[in-house]
C-alpha cells in the first residue's frame, strides 16, 4: 500500500491506519532531495503518553507481573490508562522508598564498618582532626605490637596509641615525614576518618541500629510494591501496551517520507484486509494505491 497525504493530515492518517491493526509501516530510507524524514507528533497528550510511559517502564523494572485478564479493546486500555496515574505514583513512591532504604543501608554498613576499626581506640572522633599545628595520623596494621620499636627514635616527638590492628599518631608538622616512614615500615593502611563526633563504639552501634530500621523500612516497602503488583499488575501490562501503541503513533512521522507540504507512507496490508483499509482511508488521502505483491 502506497498513500499520499497532505503533511497536516499526517496525524489522523497514522491513527487511522493504526486502528485498522493491520497496517505496517516500512521506514523511509532514500533521502531524495527535498525529501527527508517527519519530525515526531508534538501534543500535550503526546507528552502525557511519554512521561506516563517513562513511569510504566520504571514500575516493570521494579516488578514481575503478567496478564491474567486477557485481551482487551482499545477503548478499555484507554479507559484503564486515564485512570491509572495514582496508581502509578503509589508504585513509584513504594519503588522510591526502596531504593532510599538501600542507600542509606549502604552507607551505614560503611560507617558502622569504620567506626568498628575505630573502636578500639576509645576516642572520641572529634579529636581525631581538626588541630591546627598538628598531624594525625590513623591507620590499620597488622604489625600493632611493633610500634614502639619503630617510633623508638622519635618516641618523644609523638604520641601514639597501637592497639591491636591500629595504630594512631599524633605528630608536630615537621615530624610528619619521620612518622610517614614509620607507618610504612609497619605496612599500615591509612583510614579514612568520618566526621563527627562520639566514641567510635558507640556511633557504630547507632550506625547498626540505623540499618536495622533502614531494612525493616526496606522490606515494608517491598511488600507494600509486592501487594500493589498482585493486585494491579494486569492493568499494569495492559496500560503499557496501551501507551506503547500511542507513542508510536505519535512518533510514526519519523518512519514516512516528507517534504514541506505532503508526506507519503509505504505499508504492508494483508490482502483479506485490502478493501477494509482502502475503505478507511479513501477519503483521508490525495492518493492511494494498493496492489497484490
Amino acid at each position: 500500500m502506497t498513500l499520499a497525504a497532505p503533511v497536516d493530515a499526517m496525524a489522523d492518517i497514522v491513527r487511522a491506519c493504526s486502528d485498522l491493526g493491520c497496517v505496517h509501516i516500512e521506514d523511509y530510507t532514500q533521502f531524495e532531495e527535498g525529501i527527508g524524514i517527519g519530525r515526531a507528533i508534538q501534543s500535550e497528550d503526546a507528552d502525557k503518553v511519554s512521561a506516563m510511559l517513562v513511569k510504566v517502564r520504571a514500575i516493570r523494572g521494579s516488578v514481575s507481573v503478567f496478564n491474567s485478564k486477557g485481551s482487551v479493546s482499545a477503548s478499555s486500555a484507554k479507559s484503564t490508562a486515564e485512570k491509572f496515574e495514582s496508581e502509578l505514583e503509589k508504585a513509584l513512591g513504594y519503588i522510591e522508598a526502596i531504593r532510599k532504604a538501600e542507600a542509606e543501608i549502604a552507607t551505614l554498613e560503611e560507617q558502622a564498618r569504620i567506626f568498628e576499626k575505630l573502636a578500639p581506640l576509645n576516642i572520641s572522633l572529634d579529636l581525631l582532626s581538626g588541630y591546627s599545628g598538628l598531624e594525625v595520623y590513623v591507620a590499620e596494621t597488622a604489625n600493632s605490637s611493633k610500634a614502639s620499636k619503630v617510633f623508638a627514635d622519635i618516641k618523644n616527638d609523638v604520641e601514639y596509641m597501637a592497639p591491636a590492628g591500629l595504630i594512631a599518631v599524633a605528630c608536630a608538622p615537621d615530624k610528619a615525614a619521620e612518622v610517614q616512614m614509620a607507618l610504612a615500615e609497619l605496612n599500615a593502611k591509612a583510614i579514612q576518618l568520618p566526621s563527627g563526633e562520639g566514641k567510635p563504639g558507640k556511633r557504630a552501634s547507632e550506625a547498626r541500629s540505623g540499618i536495622e530500621q533502614a531494612t525493616a523500612s526496606m522490606e515494608s516497602n517491598q511488600k507494600a510494591l509486592d501487594a500493589w503488583a498482585e493486585k494491579n499488575g494486569s492493568d499494569l501490562v495492559i496500560v503499557e501496551e496501551y501507551l506503547q501503541r500511542e507513542d508510536a503513533i505519535f512518533t510514526s512521522p519519523t518512519s514516512l517520507a516528507v517534504s514541506n507540504q505532503a508526506f507519503a507512507l509505504d505499508a504492508w496490508v494483508p490482502t483479506k484486509n485490502t478493501e477494509q483499509a482502502r475503505s478507511k482511508l479513501k477519503n483521508m488521502v490525495s492518493h492511494l494505491e494498493i496492489e497484490e505483491h
